[in-house]
């Protein structure tokens, strides 16, 4: 964790002192079948990165995301809190004076804090590996400022069990496989310096 705090400030010190960069701001919304929509599910996600070649930028960033699943009658679900801290590739192409297409690639790390629905006290503490894949429209409403919206598909490569000393079976969870995808619907904002 230590190393993950010293690269981040070492590399917001390189921003810091870049004259291109670009910072982003992001809300999200989780988009699953099993969503309990009663409670609040969501993402917010922020980025800084630097422009490498016209339209090219690479950088770091992190998201916090909430996922509430309903629970069920025949298996149990966990409920996420997820936060995530990246790295990132994005390439930029215009497609109108005011329109650009911005698809970005994310590769980082995730911790992640689940409850059981149906037993809150049962509690799972576990991180992984964290892969992104993000669509987004870029609309211009000033010369340093775009509304951009779009979509990420995310997959935690991280199993979610309960502790050892746990009385439930493991083939009554809803998620016991050792990936966790998610798909996203985003809008936010990137701001160029």
């Amino acid at each position: 964790m230590k190393y993950l705090c010293l690269a981040t400030l070492l590399f917001g010190t390189l921003l810091g002192n870049a004259q291109k960069f670009d910072v982003s701001l992001n809300i999200g919304v989780p988009i699953n079948k099993l969503s309990n929509w009663e409670s609040p599910n969501y993402e917010i996600d922020s980025w800084i990165g630097k422009r490498i070649k016209k339209n090219a930028l690479v950088g770091m960033g992190s998201s916090y995301s909430v996922v509430d699943l309903l629970a069920s009658n025949t298996v149990l679900t966990f409920d996420r809190n997820v936060l995530t801290f990246y790295g990132f590739y994005m390439y930029k192409t215009k497609l109108s004076k005011r329109v650009k297409f911005l698809p970005q690639l994310r590769l980082g790390y995730s911790l992640i804090n689940s409850k059981l629905n149906e037993f809150p006290a049962e509690r799972q503490r576990t991180n992984g590996l964290y892969t992104s894949g993000n669509l987004f429209f870029g609309f211009s409403l000033h010369k340093n400022l775009d509304l951009v919206s779009g979509v990420g598909f995310n997959m935690l490569f991280a199993k979610l069990e309960t502790y050892p000393d746990s009385i439930i079976p493991a083939n009554y969870f809803y998620n016991h496989t050792s990936t966790i995808n998610q798909l996203r619907l985003k809008l936010g904002g990137i701001y160029y310096f």
